[in-house]
Order: structure tokens, then sequence, then C-alpha cells
């Protein structure tokens, strides 16, 4: 079931116009980039590569828990809504960590550090992934997208927001804490924490609603 659920995942999102047309955009800017900067430093590709990650996750999760076919799907796993939920949730982990480190060898080799960028590429991508996931079947596949984006966008834009305001008194989204220009101590740790109960507690509110109705009804009369 699992394996049935993963490349189910895989086929959707590799389909969907949103999934492709981020993909195009991200390793086509990237190209660009390349040609207009010049060579960049391993700091800024492993940055690059740990915000692309979330951004395809953002586009890749919702296509998979929409409203319709592919949420109303989860329903026939009978007790296991969660696990597969979770093989999806994966299978746009893994599409938006191969584009994000595509993207990243156009622009340029991963050199200083490439467990710590793949790693966190994988990690973001998860979070963002599990974050928008959650959206996609109260709000739609678009408005979940574009959300998702800016909070992705306002965590590649943390570095900059650290020489104006104070980062003690932001939230740092989950892009600026895995950033290889970090250093993880105790508050960014918190944080991280912080971001994937709100991810895990999405997935099982994304399980719970996935659960046929009348499992749901035995469940609440089982005090559940």
């Amino acid at each position: 079931m699992l394996e049935a659920e993963f490349v189910l995942g895989l086929r959707i999102a590799s389909r969907h116009a949103i999934t492709r047309s981020a993909l195009a955009w991200t390793i086509g800017l990237a190209a660009i980039v390349r040609v207009v900067s010049g060579p960049p430093t391993s700091a800024q590709v492993s940055g690059a590569v740990v915000a692309l990650a979330g951004l395809l996750a953002a586009a890749a999760a919702p296509p998979l828990f929409v409203r319709g076919g592919p949420f109303e799907a989860l329903r026939w796993t009978r007790g296991w809504p969660l696990t597969a939920a979770l093989a999806r949730l994966a299978a746009a982990i893994t599409i938006a960590a191969l584009g994000a480190a595509a993207a990243g060898r156009v622009i340029g080799p991963v050199s200083a550090e490439p467990l710590r960028t793949y790693g966190g590429a994988a990690l973001h991508a998860a979070l963002i992934g599990a974050l928008a996931a959650a959206l996609a079947p109260r709000a739609g596949c678009a408005w979940a997208t574009v959300c998702t984006l800016l909070l992705v966008a306002a965590g590649v834009g943390a570095v900059e927001l650290d020489g104006v305001v104070g980062s003690g008194g932001v939230l740092l989204p989950p892009g600026a804490l895995l950033g290889p220009v970090r250093t993880l101590g105790a508050g960014s740790t918190a944080l991280l924490v912080g971001w994937s109960g709100l991810a895990l507690l999405g997935m099982l509110s994304l399980a719970h609603r996935a659960r046929p109705a009348g499992s749901r009804a035995r469940g609440a009369r089982a005090g559940l």
C-alpha cells in the first residue's frame, strides 16, 4: 500500500501543471543566474538549494491532497490514512529535493558541507510540503501553494532581515533556520521543533479528515 501511494504521488505531482511549471522555472532561472552572475560561492549555492527545495515542495505537495480525487482516494486506505498520506508526502519531497539538487548543479557545485545542504533541503521540503498538504483540502491547491510560497520567500529574505530587525523578535521560517549561513543554536533548534510540530499536526488533521465518516463517528463515540 505504501509503495502504491508513493508511486501515485509521483505520478500526480509530476504530471500536474503547477509542479511541472515550478520545476521548469526553477531550472531555467538557475541557468539565467549562472549566466548573468557567474560562478557563485559555495555558501550561496547551498542556500539556494535549501530555499528552492521548499519552493518546489510548496508546488508539488498540494496537488496530491486537493479536495476531490487525490484526497478522497485516501479514504480507501481503511485504518492507515496517516501512513498513506506520509507516503504521498514522501513523493512530493523526493520531487522537490531532486529538483532543487538539479538547480544547484546548474548554478554551481555544492562543495561545502554537502550533507548539511542536502539534508537541510530535504527537511525544508518536508516541513513546507506538510504545511502545504494540510492547507490543500481546505483552501484549494492554488491558494495553498501561494501561501506557502510566501512563507518560503519570507525565509529566504530573513538573512537580510537580520540586519534591520533583531532575529529574537522575528519568528524565522524554516528556510532561514536551515540555511548554511546560520548556526543551529538552542533557539533555532526550538523553532525547528515548533515548525516540525505544526507540520505533524497538519498531517494528523489531514489523516483525520480522510477517515471514512463511519470510522470518525465510531472514534467519537469511543472517546478517541
